[in-house]
């Protein structure tokens, strides 16, 4: 194993962060680099998912046209 898998592996049996060292599990939610993992996955589902909003207006204008 490299250096990196050895330090990973450390990092979790002793509890920390294995991005920035904190401590976990209070720091679950705090690392920087976890937050802007989670804001661009959650940004790509938004962007994959149409709004409710957008939905019934589009059915409304079909039955507007219909009527």
């Amino acid at each position: 194993m490299s250096e990196t898998d050895w330090r990973r592996i450390q990092y979790k049996l002793e509890g920390k962060c294995i991005t920035c060292g904190g401590e976990l599990p209070e720091h679950v939610g705090v690392c920087p680099v976890e937050g802007e993992q989670l804001k661009k996955k959650y940004e790509s589902l938004d962007k994959a998912v149409k709004k409710i909003d957008e939905i019934a207006q589009e059915i409304i204008k079909k039955y507007e046209k219909n009527v």
